[in-house]
């Protein structure tokens, strides 16, 4: 992933890199940016934005956060839809929550750009209960920084 300043007026269709707050409101991190939205920044004066351009072989946050989801896809287990650079994981049973702390801690120390939270061990769960979240820090990562985690046994 590569990042540069741009000219407001070049803006078009381009990625914001980080959230830009304005009066009216905020454009978050990885908005894609319409001839509609370049108005707003003008008003205000601002003149360069930070863009985020995805290399050729980079993973979205989004794609990358479902390949983690599905890296440990079983049985009881189901996925929310994808949004915000992150995917949950729901139990789609009643039961105990078990895990491997040694190997949700593995996760988190492979790649910095790659945030695993779960609950504890051992911890009581109902139909329907989040019982872990995979985020994507930056906006887009190399495929190798997801394929170490996903055959990590995690």
């Amino acid at each position: 992933m590569k990042f540069g300043q741009l000219s407001i007026d070049d803006a078009n269709w381009h990625v914001l890199a980080r959230s830009l707050r304005l009066p009216e409101g905020t454009f978050s991190k990885g908005h894609v940016l319409k001839d509609c939205d370049l108005a707003r920044p003008k008003q205000v004066e601002l003149r360069h934005v930070t863009d985020a351009r995805m290399n050729m072989d980079d993973v979205g946050e989004d794609q990358g956060a479902w390949m983690l989801g599905q890296s440990i896809a079983i049985e009881d287990i189901r996925l929310s839809k994808v949004t915000t650079d992150r995917v949950n994981v729901h139990s789609s049973v009643k039961g105990i929550f078990a895990i491997d702390k040694a190997a949700a801690d593995g996760l988190n120390a492979i790649e910095p750009a790659i945030a695993f939270a779960c609950l504890a061990d051992h911890a009581g769960v109902g139909i329907g209960t989040m019982i872990a979240t995979f985020r994507f820090i930056p906006q887009a990562v190399h495929p190798s920084k997801i394929d170490e985690p996903a055959h990590s046994g995690g």
